[in-house]
């Protein structure tokens, strides 16, 4: 399994480096979904005073004189501690904010990871920092959000509403990541390795059905809110590949016990009870 680092480094984007949120070098999204936004003009919302942004999440939705690159969808997450990230295909944006009546002001610079992207999306970042750090205008009614600066302005839509959490029970979760310490690995190109609860997230004993990526089998489970406690599972006994047989015994050691879990829209994050271990899990397309 190949190691990916969780954390990313931060440089810090000056004033001086963020203009013109209206370039049109990037080729437009056209595709219309909760996760691809139209560019299509923006409507603000009635109520332009924002109340408070803290502690929640918008997904794109729309935009005028902003146009997106095919596919990409503009997130930004508004921390109770008066921090923010904000993403657009590539890297990660952040940094302090505050409300200053209507206007989103960034305090301390801009920070923005260094991926290496395509050119359509880094121009994208640069575009969306531009836009952040020019002061824009913040209105927000109920889940709808519209951030305006200049002839540019983004429509969002709270996330919970765009794309809402899907039931832990019902749902196959296949496995795509690893999580040991601060190091994330990917599994194995050829390997499969899913859960599906079943019985009802409320049962005292439901059932799990596990792929561990060589073995299979089911085992009884407690589901609580956030938690899950697993009993020992019953699997196949096959002998695989050394690839294969790792990827069992990182899964396996999460799956034992009292563990904590967190859903969010098509994503589960599964931790071990040590909280040094976890499993990433994305819902498996019907």
């Amino acid at each position: 399994m190949a190691s990916i680092a969780l954390a990313l480094p931060l440089t810090v984007l000056l004033p001086g480096l963020v203009a013109g949120c209206g370039d049109d070098t990037v080729d437009p999204g056209a595709a219309s979904s909760p996760t691809t936004p139209e560019t299509t003009p923006a409507t603000t919302p009635a109520t332009p005073a924002p109340a408070s942004l803290d502690g929640r999440t918008f997904l794109s939705t729309g935009s005028a004189g902003f146009e997106f690159v095919d596919g990409t969808v503009v997130r930004i997450e508004f921390r109770d501690d008066s921090t923010f990230s904000a993403s657009a295909g590539c890297n990660l944006l952040g940094g302090a904010y505050r409300i200053d009546g209507d206007t989103l002001r960034i305090d301390g610079g801009l920070e923005m990871t260094e991926m290496g992207c395509e050119q359509a999306l880094m121009e994208q970042d640069t575009r969306l920092a531009d836009l952040l750090m020019a002061g824009p205008i913040v209105a927000l009614d109920g889940d709808a959000l519209v951030l305006t600066a200049g002839d540019a302005s983004i429509t969002f839509l709270d996330r919970v509403v765009a794309d809402p959490d899907l039931p832990i029970e019902g749902t196959v979760w296949t496995l795509t990541t690893v999580i040991d310490g601060d190091a994330a690995s990917s599994i194995p190109m050829d390997a499969t390795s899913t859960l599906t609860f079943v019985n009802g997230a409320d049962a005292a004993d439901g059932t799990v059905v596990v792929e561990t990526g060589c073995n299979s089998g089911s085992g009884t489970v407690s589901i609580g809110e956030g938690t899950i406690t697993f009993e020992p599972l019953g699997l196949t006994k096959m002998a695989c590949e050394q690839p294969l047989m790792a990827l069992e015994m990182s899964v396996l050691s999460v799956l034992a016990g009292d563990v904590t879990f967190e859903i969010e829209a098509g994503s589960l994050t599964i931790t071990s009870s040590s909280g040094t271990a976890g499993l990433q899990y994305t819902a498996l397309d019907d």
